[in-house]
């Protein structure tokens, strides 16, 4: 079994962190996507979120590949599919809570 070399290591953890701050530039705060006032809003903000997340996806996938390639293994690009899926869940799910609120109250039960 081959040893990974410090570089290798020094790249997926560069790659793997630096993702969260990617999506965080591209897409709407999950605080906001969360308290959306108006339906408007929400509509507004999810419009957002889904160009945010094909463009933070895309993104990611090439910094994932590039940084795959300059280590010569795949763990860089499976980090950061790892990565992106948990993201986009979490933005997902803050969406989710935004619509199940009532226009200017607070969450449903």
């Amino acid at each position: 079994m081959n040893r990974r070399s410090r570089e290798s290591i020094g790249l997926f953890v560069l790659v793997l962190t630096s993702i969260p701050g990617l999506y965080a530039g591209l897409l709407p705060a999950r605080s906001a996507l969360a308290t959306a006032g108006t339906p408007a809003e929400a509509a507004e903000l999810r419009r957002h979120l889904r160009r945010g997340e094909v463009e933070a996806t895309g993104t990611a996938v090439a910094v994932g590949v590039a940084a795959s390639l300059l280590a010569g293994e795949a763990w860089p690009l499976i980090g950061v599919l790892i990565m992106s899926g948990y993201l986009i869940n979490e933005y997902e799910s803050a969406a989710r809570r935004g619509q199940e609120r009532p226009a200017g109250g607070h969450p449903t039960p």
